[in-house]
């Protein structure tokens, strides 16, 4: 088989978007060479990073272009012109269905990532879910457009589109089994509005009042000026937090995942899950709500434990397992069995592929 030089320009490099990179790398059989741009300003990165691109010629020599969705690619193919590498474009989320914090959105941001999807030559997304939310969305959000609304765009990216779940970086096989004495949940989700730490808070706080005994984790984002949500959470549930933080390690994030019993998202935001894959491998029982990518990822023989259709349900759900987590011992074994689906092992051939049918 043919192995080929890829550019990997990741201009968002952080979360997710760089546990992809890192793994792909690590384990394609292709010669891939990564460039990056750190995580944050990411309205300037959909704008202005493929002129960076361009103007430090970081595609020369290279057979392929790799981008993620934080990329404009009409620009990239604009300047290149016939000497344009062939782009595949990984889509992480999208700003089109992406919730925001206020009442207005930048149509001009949904705009790059349709005409970035047109002028791909293939573009993958990491889960059906995600597809499917962004082909259904492009018709409601061209609605806001004055005029001269350009519907025929949804086919030209649906004939060029393909599902391919992010690879997992699972280490080697562990004991699930947990002996700790007082159920430890763990939050190991960005500390932003899109995963709506407030429902998390208020579910602990009901197990509080209850007068529960448990222990908590919480694994995040590594901040300058830390939230005020979690600033005043620290306070409230002092007595009850292992840990609450950045985990400087690869290594320290997953020994916090082995020592957890459940993982909970309250997330109105989704498109794969990385960190609840993760968690359930590492032997986590799962609390997620019905919507988004959740009741995919999910296989659906447990769905009726796992999935909770509001903050109420899942209150109810939580309680009742920290009040019998012994009992879902093998439940949690089986599910980190099913987690194996979402492994590099399970889909690096399916990339490699990609990558060499673009030439």
């Amino acid at each position: 088989m043919k192995k080929l030089k890829v550019c990997f320009f990741e201009t968002y490099f952080g979360g997710s978007h760089r546990s992809f990179a890192e793994g792909l790398i690590e384990r394609s059989m292709h010669d891939i060479e990564l460039f990056t741009l750190p995580e944050k300003n990411y309205k300037w990165r959909l704008r202005g990073s493929a002129l960076h691109l361009l103007e430090n010629n970081l595609d020369s020599g290279f057979d392929v272009l790799l981008v993620s969705d934080m990329f404009n690619v009409a620009d990239y193919k604009a300047y290149r012109g016939n000497k344009a590498l062939p782009v595949l474009n990984y889509f992480h989320e999208n700003q089109i269905t992406y919730p925001s914090n206020n009442t207005i959105t930048d149509f001009s941001l949904g705009m790059i990532n349709i005409t970035s999807a047109i002028c791909s030559d293939k573009i993958l997304f990491n889960s059906n879910t995600h597809y499917q939310d962004f082909i259904d969305g492009i018709p409601p959000f061209l609605e806001r457009a004055p005029d001269h609304r350009p519907l025929w765009v949804v086919n030209e990216i649906e004939d060029k589109s393909s599902v391919l779940y992010p690879g997992c970086n699972f280490e080697n096989e562990i004991e699930t089994y947990k002996t700790n004495e007082e159920p430890v949940i763990v939050w190991n989700h960005r500390w932003d509005y899109d995963k709506k730490p407030e429902s998390f808070f208020k579910a602990l706080r009901h197990l509080k009042d209850k007068n529960l005994k448990f222990k908590i984790v919480i694994l995040g984002q590594n901040y300058e000026n830390k939230p005020k949500l979690f600033k005043k959470a620290e306070e409230e549930f002092k007595d009850y937090i292992l840990f609450s933080g950045y985990a400087e390690s690869r290594e320290d994030y997953i020994n916090w995942l082995k020592k957890g019993d459940i993982v909970i998202s309250t997330a109105i935001q989704e498109n794969f899950g990385y960190s609840v894959v993760e968690a359930v491998h590492y032997g986590c029982f799962p609390l997620l709500p019905d919507k988004l990518s959740y009741p995919e990822i999910i296989p659906e023989d447990y769905h009726e434990d796992v999935l909770y259709e509001d903050i109420n349900e899942l209150i109810i759900k939580l309680q009742y397992r920290v009040e019998n987590i012994r009992s879902c011992d093998s439940v949690i074994n089986e599910l980190a069995g099913r987690m194996k689906e979402y492994s590099w092992n399970s889909s690096i051939d399916k990339y490699d592929k990609e990558i060499r049918d673009l030439i």
